[in-house]
């Protein structure tokens, strides 16, 4: 779940926003009890078709600390943390986004963004995305093109027998109307 509040004012062409964000897994938890929950607090600016946001964690990222991630070692087991890495607390966040509208109700969106993890930098990425929306009489039909260049070695996760790299590129559709 993700829990959020803030403010945002307008002026003019330019915008404003500022916040916390809360996400929050019920029952999840690393092998040792730590949970995933992290709390974000946000600021963001805008003018236009254009944003600018920093996110900044006010407790360790999804968890990650010495506890969870001390001597842990990449899927190839060639690439380790030290013991005692230390937290992750203060690990940011920056985005920068764009969506124009270049025809009546046809919007392009581009956005790119910076994952840094504090202590933990093979942990860090940068994530592109390139897109498109269609609102036709108030459903918003979309595709996406996204990707990164997470460390699939980092990045995965296993069951069933398969492993799944989760940072590879993909293409995402949606259908969505507002009511």
């Amino acid at each position: 779940m993700d829990l959020y509040g803030g403010y945002k004012k307008s002026f003019g062409d330019f915008g404003f926003d500022v916040g916390l964000l809360q996400y929050y897994y019920p029952g999840a938890k690393y092998a040792n009890g730590t949970k995933f929950d992290t709390l974000e607090g946000y600021v963001a600016g805008s003018w236009k078709w254009l944003s600018l946001k920093y996110s900044h964690t006010l407790t360790d990222y999804f968890g990650v600390k010495t506890a969870t991630f001390g001597g842990s070692c990449n899927r190839d087991g060639a690439d380790c943390f030290g013991a005692a890495p230390g937290n992750s607390k203060g690990s940011g966040y920056l985005d920068l986004s764009a969506n124009y509208e270049i025809i009546p109700k046809l919007t392009l969106s581009a956005h790119i963004g910076h994952q840094t993890v504090r202590h933990y930098g093979k942990l860090d990425y940068t994530d592109y995305k390139l897109g498109a929306t269609y609102d036709l009489n108030g459903w918003l039909l979309g595709a996406a093109f996204i990707t990164t260049d997470a460390d699939k070695k980092w990045y995965y996760v296993t069951g069933g027998g398969r492993t799944k790299e989760t940072g590879t590129a993909t293409v995402v559709f949606t259908v969505g109307k507002t009511f």
